[in-house]
C-alpha cells in the first residue's frame, strides 16, 4: 500500500485541548468554521478545569466535572459524527486505530 499523507489544519486555541482536534476534523470534513471555543461550549467542560487567576479570591480553582467519555458523547449528536472511544489502551495501539480510520477514508467524507 502506497503512502498517503492527509492534511487537516490545526489551529490552536488555549484550554480546549480535550475537543479542539474534533473541531479540526469537523470543519475539515464540513468545510464550515466554528470558533474555537464551540465544541468546549456545547458539551461543558471535559474532566478537570483549573483556572489561575491572581486578581480573584481564590486566586486559583479547581473543578472536576463529567468523564472525557460523557464530553464526547454529548456532542456527537450536535456535530453528527460517531465518536469511537477505546479506553486503557497503549499510544502504539491508538495510533494503528487511527491510521486504519484514514486508510478507510473516515476523515475524508
Amino acid at each position: 500500500m502506497g503512502e498517503r499523507i492527509l492534511e487537516i489544519s490545526h489551529s490552536p486555541c488555549n484550554y480546549t485541548c480535550t475537543a479542539n482536534g474534533l473541531r479540526d476534523v469537523y470543519m475539515h470534513k464540513t468545510g464550515r468554521y466554528i470558533p474555537g471555543e464551540m465544541m468546549m461550549v456545547f458539551s461543558g467542560f471535559a474532566d478537570f478545569v483549573y483556572l489561575k487567576n491572581e486578581r480573584e479570591v481564590p486566586p486559583r480553582m479547581v473543578f472536576w466535572t463529567r468523564s472525557l467519555k460523557d464530553h464526547y458523547r454529548g456532542i456527537e449528536h450536535i456535530f453528527r459524527f460517531k465518536i469511537n472511544i477505546k479506553a486503557g489502551r497503549s499510544f502504539p495501539f491508538a495510533l494503528n486505530l487511527v491510521k486504519k480510520e484514514i486508510d478507510k477514508g473516515s476523515l475524508m467524507r
